[in-house]
């Protein structure tokens, strides 16, 4: 709410020549908040695309259409995005839903473009950062992975050899979900 005002959502489509493929969602009272289509498309909650079990996506990477489009949006009763995308596929999003995983919120958006490397640019390009140190460092966690999003390789240096240790690393990028296989490597 802005002011006592009642959010009214809209939702439009920034697809035309616009790079960043992007849907609009605005409350009516000033906010916009913006969603990529592909992240959209690959975080569908519907039956088809998720399981209700496990929570997981049933998507197969191979199969998935980066270049997927709305082509008609609609907000419905004030509390739901319904999406039809160009495959025919429909989805519907929790407003409240959507908004706990806002983009815009609190964070500046970084659009790191990759670079493209060769064999002679290899040793220009390449970084290495001690496991510990990316373990305990915000700052040092950053650089790594601005690393990986842009140049796509580094190393960690330092991990030793005691078990859990990329277990270890993973989680402190992300959540670590178990699955039906188990949490542990064996």
């Amino acid at each position: 709410m802005n002011g006592g005002s009642v959010r009214r959502w809209s939702a439009t489509d920034s697809f035309g020549g616009d790079q960043h493929r992007e849907i609009r969602l605005d409350d009516g009272c000033g906010c916009q908040i913006r969603y990529p289509h592909v992240w959209l498309r690959n975080n569908c909650q519907c039956l088809l695309c998720t399981s209700t079990e496990s929570g997981f996506r049933k998507q197969v990477i191979r199969d998935f259409r980066f270049s997927s489009a709305p082509t008609r949006l609609q907000v419905i009763s004030n509390d739901k995005l319904y999406v039809k995308w160009d495959d025919s596929h429909e989805s519907t999003y929790d407003l409240q839903w959507l908004l706990e995983r806002n983009f815009n919120e609190g964070q500046e958006r970084h659009e790191n473009q990759q670079v493209k490397w060769t064999a002679e640019s290899f040793t220009t390009i390449f970084r290495s950062f001690k496991y510990d140190d990316v373990l305990k460092s915000d700052e040092t966690l950053l650089k790594w992975l601005e690393t990986l999003t842009v140049y796509g390789i580094s190393m960690i240096k330092s991990c030793g050899l005691e078990q859990d240790r990329v277990k270890e690393l993973a989680g402190r990028v992300a959540f670590l979900k178990k699955t039906q296989y188990g949490s542990q490597t064996q």
